[in-house]
């Protein structure tokens, strides 16, 4: 394989759906683990990262960050609330109240890669709205993986 393309694969992101419905992305990132966690600890640095549109407001609770998420869809907005809290590989947010969405979970974790770092993002979504699981599914995989791909050029300082 030609090196240019083995670059290009390697810096891709991969993804999956899991047997819970849930859908997991990753990517391979040029950082040591604790120094991505460093940048990647509130979901508001995060979303800076990846370049993710919808958090409203983000409050500090102890340890853990009270977040409001909105998302203007085209004929219905939706609103919930979170809780994320650091884990011992990153940072978890679930879910405290919702309007249009009924079960939210996202579970960032940066693990030993190589000389690098892996970020994993395995995400649980289901909305309210009458939409096809594996609509909400693609759709979660398509912005998860562009924002990985946002979130490695801004570590790697080619944003």
């Amino acid at each position: 394989m030609p090196l240019l393309l083995t670059v290009l694969l390697a810096s891709a992101p991969t993804s999956e759906v899991l047997a819970d419905g849930s859908v997991q992305v990753a990517i391979h990132v040029n950082m040591a683990p604790d120094a991505v966690r460093a940048r990647m600890d509130s979901p508001t640095k995060i979303a800076a990262l990846t370049q993710a549109p919808g958090i409203e407001s983000e409050r500090k609770e102890g340890e853990c960050f009270l977040v409001h998420h909105k998302r203007d869809l085209m004929i219905y907005s939706i609103n919930w609330h979170t809780r994320a809290c650091p884990t011992e590989l990153g940072l978890l947010e679930t879910m405290i109240q919702g309007d249009g969405i009924e079960e939210y979970r996202a579970d960032w974790k940066v693990t030993p890669d190589g000389e690098g770092s892996l970020v994993q993002l395995q995400v649980t979504s289901v909305t309210a709205l009458p939409v096809p699981l594996s609509l909400v599914q693609s759709t979660s995989i398509k912005e998860s993986k562009e924002g990985l791909v946002n979130l490695k050029a801004a570590l790697e300082g080619k944003s």
